[in-house]
């Protein structure tokens, strides 16, 4: 977690927290023979050599996330503490690569 900045949900300025997000792997295994196929036939991920039941790293391939990405996090103490909120990260982006919105259809419960 990093610095508080300053973001908009539902117009109204909300404070949230810089969040970076570091992959290392993201796997991603086929487990039907005739998905395999389709795959295979579309070079899906940059892949044709898809089979079943044998994982692929989809870091960086535009199936997986990307190995970093910054995205911010807002939680509303005042109305439920335990939901937290992401920041929308096809919107428009800080100066440090940071979402300037939340996305206010990312609400999940905090673990």
């Amino acid at each position: 977690m990093g610095e508080e900045l300053t973001v908009t949900m539902d117009s109204s300025n909300v404070t949230a927290t810089e969040f970076d997000n570091v992959f290392d792997y993201s796997e991603g295994t086929v487990n039907n023979a005739t998905a395999a196929a389709d795959l295979n036939a579309r070079t899906e991920c940059g892949f044709n050599d898809w089979v079943v039941g044998v994982p692929k790293n989809l870091l960086g391939s535009g199936c997986g996330p990307d190995a970093n990405t910054k995205s911010v996090v807002y939680i509303d103490d005042t109305a439920d503490p335990d939901v937290m909120y992401r920041g929308d990260e096809d919107g428009p982006l800080d100066a440090n690569g940071y979402p300037t919105e939340i996305d206010e259809d990312s609400a999940q419960e905090r673990m």
